[in-house]
């Protein structure tokens, strides 16, 4: 495995650019692996509507960064408080969690802390969350980028989400359920977080590893991925659009979905699909293809026997859009 070394940069964006570089541009029989900190950055999943994720007016206040990745899966607050982690090797045929997480949980059993996995991409310390997980891929490369909580400002990581910032009844309640159900692992462990980083980094990379560091032509590259992608605000935010109907639902094993619709005399006019949710394929195109249709359980599910939606989006059924959609 290769040990990525990373110049003291503190964007989540450059980070980013980096994951896209090397999935573009480097030796596909190669693994790489680094770990990196932000400065205060909310990260919105791929398919997330930002404007419903985050809490504009406390974000602007304390200059809290926000940004997209490529992966799937829910919004994360981080901060100097938190590690970031990322594999980036020879793809799956499926989106693939437990390899990696699994070496997350074994490298931090290094420290002395006993961790488990739970649900789909999450892993606890004493039936709490400290790490969460995405993926992406892009031909037969895969990237694995998860979080690690140390220490981070609980506090702010409540707020920075939706919620109302002005009912302080409601942010107490919020910041005692996530302390409820997150742990920083600087309660588990007597280590600073040099120490923590250093043991994880170095059971994860094993004897077997060689080192790669860019060198100034690369990062000048990796600027300019950086501000045309992951600093656009077009690719952040997007064109915020007027919808009549919104749905929300919560599938098992595969996410939340909030789907927006438009209608004009009971034709679809309008469609977006957002979520937490995990893609082996572009979705977009499908979900578009339901613009013109009636609004009625015929149209909707004759369009769909065409397709496997589970082949874009990870384990929904055409069954459960059908319902998200009409119900």
């Amino acid at each position: 495995m290769i040990h990525v070394l990373l110049p003291e940069i503190d964007r989540a964006s450059f980070f980013f650019a980096v994951e896209k570089y090397i999935i573009d541009n480097m030796d596909g029989n190669q693994e790489y692996f680094f770990m990196w900190k932000t400065k205060p950055t909310v990260m919105i999943g791929k398919h997330q509507n930002t404007y419903a994720e985050i809490n504009p007016a406390f974000i602007k206040e304390k200059g809290i960064e926000v940004v997209r990745r490529l992966s799937g899966g829910g919004t994360i607050y981080t901060d100097e408080g938190c590690f970031l982690y990322t594999f980036i090797v020879n793809g799956h045929k499926e989106v693939n969690f437990t390899k990696y997480m699994n070496r997350i949980v074994n490298a931090v059993s290094k420290c002395g802390i006993k961790a488990e996995l739970n649900g789909r991409n999450d892993i606890l310390c004493n039936g709490k969350k400290f790490s969460g997980n995405a993926q992406f891929k892009k031909g037969k490369k895969t990237t694995h980028h998860g979080s690690i909580l140390f220490d981070t400002n609980i506090s702010d990581l409540v707020r920075t989400l939706n919620v109302n910032a002005n009912d302080e009844k409601i942010l107490s309640k919020g910041i005692k359920s996530v302390k409820d159900r997150v742990i920083n692992l600087k309660e588990s462990v007597d280590m600073t977080m040099d120490e923590f980083k250093d043991v994880v980094t170095n059971y994860v990379l094993g004897d077997d590893n060689q080192t790669f560091e860019f060198d100034q032509e690369t990062l000048k590259e990796l600027e300019k991925i950086e501000q045309e992608i992951f600093r656009n605000w077009d690719f952040t935010y997007g064109v915020s659009k007027q919808f009549e109907i919104e749905k929300v639902r919560r599938i098992e094993g595969c996410g939340t979905f909030t789907i927006n619709l438009t209608l004009k005399k009971g034709i679809i006019d309008n469609v977006a699909l957002y979520g937490d949710f995990f893609t082996e394929k572009d979705y977009k195109t499908i979900i578009k293809g339901l613009i013109g249709l009636k609004f009625t359980q015929e149209d909707i599910s004759s369009y769909l026997s065409n397709v496997d939606i589970s082949d874009y989006i990870v384990k929904l059924s055409n069954q459960e859009l059908v319902d998200l959609i009409l119900e």
